[in-house]
């Protein structure tokens, strides 16, 4: 390419576009390592063209966004004394100006991916410049992956310069397999860094105001235009509008973001047409690749937003951060690209020190969906097989592939479908663009306006709400509503509206509808409310939704719990298609949803429906059930009951249910206590002999005792009729009840005559309460377990009450009987109280027979 007029200007790249092209004579891939405002992004890409060892003679340069692919076009052409579209050529997303002279092509990073997807050779370019690389987007990663594929395999002679200001360009080279490093030295103008932190209370963004309010005090000689740094659009038209009632009409405040429209954003680039002083209000946009002229202040919040996972909206969203030192390093040095600076810092030196070294790579922490619908259109079945800088995370990836799967954009064998091949053409979310090309099957089925509806929600979930107001309604059909021609603030929100958000959205309609609805006769049909719930219930089936028992309590196909408020206007509705929810750990809150019907969901839904037979024991009823389930996932939409469940089923249920409900289930009585405790005491003094009955070990074993004597059981009820003492017989065999008997009978017989109960649920053993004139005559304490285990009495007095316990019947004659002889004959002297007990005849009478 010809040397621009403007050439005779030396710019401290060109000190090493010769070292450059000597290292692309040699090698495919080269770094190129040259600080800010070096001229790297306006020098490099036109003075390879028509180099000898340029196949072919034209040139693609990525840059990050558009505001800086524009301007880095515009002064490319300028250079030349030409306009963008002739010799130097703009693809983005909605502008494309290039021609037949075209050499040198800017692109934006998705248009690069579109364009390796539609011709992986990348037929009639020579070479392809990475500007800014540093900032790894998941896009640029993308964009690298699919060409050193390109150049591996199809193309050994296409070129690769990979440049940036701040990146580690040895470590790069070696995961790059390269050792052509090129470095351009351009000392900055120094810049004084002054930390000022905003007072307590105030926000960072608040400070913004004071802060330039402070510095436009100061001469412009002195000061020059004022660059400032903020996170988001928001953020910047709330300053915008605080600082216009501050200064004064001599001051140009311009806004610079990517929400703003194209010839808005040249001019903040541009000094002011009338001469006056600037402060300029951008996003990190500014960051990189574009010189700003006049700047010589920089004021910089120290914060950032980046495409991070966003699990409510079940795709990537832009959050607030902090910024990281390199990005901030960044910032600072726009203050010196002309002259001596001031960077204003709005935090402190200390909390510098704390903040992250730089920025972890996108591919790690976005949503991967889009990137895995990108790879399977490139043709690879797995990630691993494309060299990456830093591979997409195993767990990602294959979240990303089972939503791909879902939606039927891909097979299980990863390799995409026409549907997949159709959306992936749309070049949006893979969310949204099932979205649409389901929306566009509704118009052709005879939906009236299912397509302009579609395209109208789909605008209303790519970006930030539409709405404003903490209070604002979940009712996605009010943001809808707003991109149907109504003026805004109308409809049924009655929140605010974000007036620049709805313009956005409503100019991305209009381009889906344009493209969707070219082969369609009449896709132009009004709004149709009525079926927002369906179309977004495309984008997130996972989501719908059953109202639970109280109003705003809902249940998620996928098995989550979301709310809203009760008196939200939605918070009754039976059925929800919840396209955003905010918040993680309990219940989320629903941001945006629509009501859908049963029976939308059964037409449209229906492959998503599945009949199950189901059954356990039941927490709620504390009873089993079978029965027969129709689910949407984990929302039961009808039940029958199951009249034939499998008998193992049913038994297992039982026995889960005694588990948890305990042995209390089962109807004990006082026999079923006894035998039980007689078993206990057997075990207690031979435990290798007889099985252990507490209840942990009851439970643990319900198999070997209990399911014998379930029969025919199906219920609770049929339970509680099974004698707990049968059912436990089942612990032992036909010895060991023979020996039941024997070693722990249930009964002793005493010298009255009576046959009493034996207690062996006593702490202290057997135990026999019998009362004292009964045992009259006895010398010595019964025994059980073959006499090894004495039975304690416990005597009584003739009202049953405690008298004496000994388990020495003996030692209680010769001892204690006097003492207790002599209370008792004044208590009860009608009955016999003998003075020699072992020589008087016992009796359960008051008086011994005569």
């Amino acid at each position: 390419m010809a040397p621009p007029p403007s050439a005779g200007r030396r710019l401290p790249i060109d000190e090493v576009l010769p070292e450059l092209h000597a290292a692309l004579k040699r090698q495919r891939l080269v770094i190129l390592q040259a600080p800010p405002g070096t001229g790297k992004t306006t020098r490099v890409p036109p003075s390879i063209v028509g180099q000898p060892w340029m196949t072919h003679n034209k040139v693609i340069v990525l840059e990050p966004r558009r505001v800086a692919a524009r301007a880095a076009a515009r002064r490319m052409a300028a250079e030349r004394g030409e306009t963008i579209g002739q010799s130097i050529g703009l693809r983005s997303r909605f502008d494309t100006r290039v021609s037949g002279s075209t050499q040198v092509e800017v692109v934006t990073e998705g248009v690069l991916t579109r364009m390796l997807l539609t011709d992986p050779e990348l037929s009639g370019y020579g070479a392809v410049i990475f500007d800014e690389f540093h900032e790894r987007s998941i896009h640029a990663d993308t964009a690298l992956a699919f060409v050193r594929e390109t150049t591996a395999a199809l193309r050994d002679d296409l070129r690769v310069i990979v440049m940036s200001a701040t990146f580690d360009a040895v470590s790069l080279a070696t995961r790059l397999q390269t050792d052509a490093i090129i470095t351009a030295e351009a000392p900055l103008h120094p810049v004084e860094i002054c930390y000022q932190p905003p007072p307590p209370g105030m926000t960072v963004d608040a400070a913004v105001v004071p802060a330039v309010a402070e510095l436009l005090k100061q001469p412009a000689a002195q000061t020059g235009d004022i660059l400032v740094f903020m996170a988001g659009a928001g953020a910047i038209n709330r300053a915008e509008r605080d600082l216009a009632r501050k200064v004064g009409n001599d001051i140009a405040i311009t806004a610079l973001h990517g929400s703003l429209p194209p010839k808005a954003q040249d001019q903040a680039l541009q000094l002011d047409p009338n001469g006056r002083r600037k402060v300029i209000l951008s996003t990190p946009i500014a960051e990189t690749s574009v010189t700003i002229d006049g700047v010589r202040t920089v004021v910089d919040t120290g914060r950032r937003r980046r495409p991070e996972i966003d699990h409510g909206r079940a795709m990537s969203r832009l959050r607030t951060t902090t910024a990281s030192q390199a990005a901030c390093d960044q910032r600072t040095g726009r203050a010196g690209r002309q002259a001596p600076g001031v960077c204003i810092r709005l935090w402190t030196a200390g909390e510098h020190e704390h903040r992250p070294a730089g920025e972890p790579p996108e591919i790690l922490t976005s949503d991967l969906t889009s990137l895995a619908l990108q790879i399977a259109a490139w043709g690879a079945r797995e990630p691993g097989e494309l060299a990456w800088l830093d591979a997409p995370p195993t767990i990602a990836m294959d979240a990303a592939r089972a939503v791909l799967i879902d939606l039927g954009a891909i097979d299980t064998d990863g390799r995409l479908t026409n549907h997949g091949r159709a959306m992936h053409e749309l070049g949006t979310e893979p969310r949204l663009a099932h979205l649409l090309l389901r929306a566009k099957s509704l118009e052709i089925e005879g939906r009236s306006g299912a397509l302009a509806t579609g395209c109208a929600v789909a605008a209303a979930l790519a970006d930030r709400d539409l709405l404003r107001g903490r209070d604002r309604p979940i009712d996605l059909r009010a943001r809808v509503e707003q991109l149907g021609g109504r003026p805004s603030g109308s409809g049924r929100s009655g929140a605010g509206v974000d007036e620049a958000a709805v313009h956005q959205a409503r100019a991305m309609a209009k381009r889906w509808i344009d493209r969707l609805g070219a082969d369609l006769s009449s896709p132009r049909g009004d709004l149709d409310l009525d079926v927002v719930g369906l179309v977004a219930s495309f984008a997130f089936p996972e989501r719908l939704a059953q109202r639970r028992a109280d109003a705003g309590n809902f249940l998620l196909a996928s098995g989550a719990g979301v709310a809203t408020s009760p008196n939200d206007g939605l918070a009754r509705e039976r059925w929800l298609a919840v396209a955003e929810t905010e918040g993680t750990g309990g219940e989320a809150q629903i941001r945006m949803a629509a009501p859908i019907t049963i029976e939308e969901i059964e037409d449209y839904h229906g492959d998503r429906l599945t009949k199950t037979e189901t059954g356990g024991w039941d927490r709620r009823t504390r009873d089993v059930i079978f029965e027969t389930q129709n689910r949407l996932g984990a929302i039961v939409v009808s039940r029958s009951p199951l009249n034939d469940p499998d008998r193992s089923s049913v038994i297992e249920a039982l026995l889960a249910g005694v588990r948890r409900e305990g042995l209390s289930l089962l109807s004990w009585d006082k026999a079923d206590e006894r035998y039980l405790s007689r078993l206990a005491f057997l075990h207690s003094i031979d435990e290798e002999e007889w099985p252990a009955v507490d209840d942990d070990t009851l439970l643990e074993q319900l198999d070997t005792w209990l399911t014998p004597a379930l029969g025919n059981a199906k219920r609770r009820s049929d339970v509680e009729k099974i004698k707990p003492r049968e059912a436990l017989a089942n612990l032992i065999d036909w010895r060991h009840s023979r020996d039941l008997d024997r070693l722990a009978p249930t009964h002793i017989d005493v010298p009255s005559g009576s046959r009493l109960p034996v207690n062996y649920d006593s702490q202290g053993g057997p135990a026999l309460p019998v009362r004292l004139q009964e045992v009259f005559g006895l010398d010595q304490s019964p025994t059980v377990a073959n006499g090894l285990v004495p039975v304690t009495l416990e005597l009584l007095s003739p009202a049953h009450r405690p008298v004496q316990i000994t388990s020495d019947l003996a030692g209680f004659w010769a001892t204690s009987y006097a003492e207790v002889r002599k209370e008792m004959r004044g208590r009860y002297p009608k009955h016999h109280w003998p003075e020699d007990p072992m020589s008087a005849a016992a009796t359960s009478r008051t008086k011994p027979r005569s």
